[in-house]
């Protein structure tokens, strides 16, 4: 049949595609601010912004104290945006010092703030941290108590490369070497008394779970980090619903550390191996998570939502293990993903000749999903964050919610919710982060037939910015980050943010749609 004519599309009226009317209202007083932490000959070394409304950022404070004035001056209920300054000598040789300078931007978003404010503001993120940028790295917290010297001083190492080996080196100010460690032969376990009325009890902000002899678990963490000393593993665990103790350390490795892991009891070790290459000894650092399925559902639960103020008395590590059962790993399994993440392990193989007989079969197509999407488990970077971003996706697809996107992105390597809410493929824009990768579920509505009915389109935004490094670790999880938002109608990604436009939405969703019905 010969096709159906169409009016011609009125061309675009001028000006830009997203309109200014999505931006937020900035204070002079905060750029003024942001210059002075900037000027090495201020004295000023930390800014801080927030909300005066729904749409303005005002300046909260600036000053010369650091990171403890900065923190003394959050908003206890409100998100704020600040940058600190710090400068660290690198490394001297004789009289002469190496110094430099690193600047950090610090977004504070506390988990008391309601989802839909959550949502209205994640909408000026990308803007935000333009204003704020350049920056060596940021700090994405939910708690004060996460922002602190040490915590500043830990990403600064990871970001200058300055750290050795993650370990903590002894408090003489010796020298960091790079021979091997000198290490004593091992002895028994120490195993240390818990749970009794001795116990003193620190309660961990932020989280409904609290810590018997916090010292005692950071320094056996310690231990196992100190060159200078034979400890290889400490264990930490559960003593009841809401309160976690040291179990015992040791100098054992892997199957020693196992021993100690309970049927019934949720618990956590930090173990350390060492890496042989190229005639050098490297050490690196592991996480093990025992969780045991014996453990009630509703157990289970709660104790994952603690992870946020445990895993910092384990940080930082290179991989995480999670068993379930003490046979689910060995050492050599360990080491084995050790490599492949250190990039020391062969991927050169020697294959024996063989004759395999390929299994058929029955391959199916599902609009809207990735076969990756069962093979890979999206990372997120807590509980309250999947959370945070399924209920912005069910606000979407929900008709009787204004809520018409979401938009979720990788904040470094893991997954969480960047912001929701009603403004179409404007506010989408506006939600993208500019130096990550970026997701979002737009709903829209196309007419057929004189039907107007409602789509869906998934939004993939890869900018140029992101480094090649990061982009090949995001890369393979894009199946199980489609299985989040779908289903939908049509997709389009680009690394330019000109491209997502509400008519190149449509277009998707609309070339999707004819496709489903061609011969």
């Amino acid at each position: 049949p010969a096709p159906i004519p169409t009016a011609p599309r009125p061309p675009r009226p001028p000006g830009p595609r997203h309109p200014a009317i999505m931006s937020a209202t900035i204070s002079p007083d905060v750029g003024e601010a942001i210059a002075a932490v900037r000027d090495d000959s201020s004295e000023v070394d930390w800014c801080l912004a927030s909300y005066e409304d729904t749409t303005s950022i005002g300046l909260i404070g600036q000053g010369s104290g650091g990171v403890e004035e900065l923190v003394a001056n959050l908003r206890e209920n409100d998100v704020c945006y600040g940058l600190l300054r710090r400068s660290f000598m690198w490394e001297s040789a004789g009289a002469v010092q190496a110094n430099t300078t690193k600047f950090i931007f610090v977004y504070f978003r506390p988990d008391t703030i309601p989802l839909k404010r959550k949502m209205k503001m994640g909408i000026f993120e990308g803007q935000l941290k333009s204003l704020f940028s350049p920056y060596h790295v940021d700090m994405d917290i939910a708690d004060p108590a996460q922002l602190s010297e040490g915590a500043v001083a830990e990403v600064l190492d990871t970001v200058t490369m300055r750290g050795s080996k993650v370990t903590t080196a002894a408090a003489t100010g010796a020298q960091l070497s790079m021979g091997a460690s000198s290490r004593a032969a091992p002895t028994a376990p120490k195993f240390l008394p818990t749970g009794t009325a001795a116990d003193t009890h620190g309660v961990a902000k932020g989280a409904q779970v609290s810590f018997s002899d916090e010292a005692a678990i950071r320094s056996a963490m310690a231990d196992v980090r100190h060159d200078g000393s034979a400890t290889t593993w400490a264990y930490m665990a559960y003593h009841d619903k809401a309160t976690v103790g040291l179990v015992a350390s040791g100098e054992g490795g892997l199957d020693e550390a196992k021993a100690c892991f309970q049927q019934g009891q949720w618990g956590y070790a930090l173990l350390r191996v060492e890496e042989a290459y190229d005639m050098s000894t490297a050490v690196r650092f592991v996480m093990l998570a025992w969780q045991p399925e014996d453990v009630a559902p509703m157990t289970r639960a709660a104790m994952l939502t603690h992870r946020a103020a445990v895993l910092p008395l384990l940080r930082p590590y290179l991989t995480d293990f999670t068993f379930s059962s003490p046979d689910d790993y060995d050492i050599a399994s360990i080491m084995a993903t050790v490599g492949g993440l250190t990039g020391t392990r062969s991927h050169v193989t020697s294959r024996r000749v063989e004759t395999k007989e390929e299994a058929k079969v029955e391959r199916q197509y599902v609009p809207g999903m990735s076969s990756s999407a069962v093979q890979q488990e999206l990372p997120w970077v807590s509980p309250a964050a999947e959370e945070e971003m399924k209920a912005a996706i069910a606000a979407v697809r929900n008709d009787s919610e204004p809520a018409d996107f979401a938009v979720g992105r990788f904040d470094g390597t893991k997954f969480t919710f960047t912001a929701g809410g009603e403004g179409g493929m404007d506010a989408l824009v506006n939600a993208l982060s500019p130096d990550t990768f970026s997701y979002g579920l737009l709903r829209l509505t196309e007419v057929i037939d004189r039907s107007v009915t409602t789509k869906f389109c998934y939004v993939k935004y890869f900018p140029e910015a992101v480094p090649p490094q990061l982009r090949g670790r995001l890369g393979i999880l894009q199946g199980a980050v489609a299985a989040v938002f779908a289903p939908y109608h049509g997709d389009i990604e680009s690394a330019d943010t000109s491209d997502f436009t509400p008519d190149a939405a449509l277009g998707a969703v609309s070339k999707a749609r004819r496709a489903s019905v061609l011969p």
